[in-house]
């Protein structure tokens, strides 16, 4: 219970990662711990897999932010522009798009996910002039806390072969 009144208690700090690359190693471990069942079909292990995802870091690093509760990092967000199809551009508000959310398992299920939320959408609108958010989920747990957030469900997709629902968050 202390736990989670010092979560709801104190507020969450987002930094992007290009200001505190030495969370990139954490990054790329909990990037692979969650999702690397999906992606690293072709690495050789766990350890090669963060190897390369820490290299590239850098690289996206202006798009990843790190969820702090005061100088722990608790989790991440990652948050970049929606290309569509050209022929789609006149039809489609400027859109970003949501393409991972993690929190640490030791604070899993005491609001910090919806706090994120409520940051992705700020830098959505605040720092990157849109209206539109989409997001893939393949929880369904995390399917309803993005609908406690204003989500709603658009089609059934895949990812990578997995099956998942495609959200939107109209700010």
């Amino acid at each position: 219970m202390l736990l989670f009144s010092t979560v709801k208690n104190h507020p969450l700090t987002f930094v992007k990662l290009s200001n505190c690359l030495e969370h990139k190693e954490l990054v790329a471990t909990w990037f692979t711990d969650e999702w690397g069942y999906i992606y690293d079909k072709s690495s050789a292990s766990r350890e090669e897999a963060i190897a390369i995802r820490k290299d590239k870091m850098p690289d996206r690093a202006e798009r990843i932010w790190m969820v702090l509760l005061g100088s722990q990092p608790i989790g991440m967000f990652s948050l970049e522009p929606k290309e569509f199809d050209i022929r789609l551009m006149d039809r489609m508000p400027p859109t970003c798009e949501i393409y991972y959310v993690y929190v640490d398992k030791n604070f899993r299920s005491l609001g910090v996910g919806s706090q994120i939320v409520r940051e992705i959408k700020r830098c959505a609108k605040e720092d990157m002039g849109t209206d539109l958010i989409l997001l893939d989920t393949l929880k369904p747990k995390l399917k309803r806390m993005y609908e406690k957030e204003g989500a709603k469900v658009l089609c059934e997709n895949q990812l990578e072969l997995q099956p998942t629902e495609v959200l939107s968050i109209t700010i």
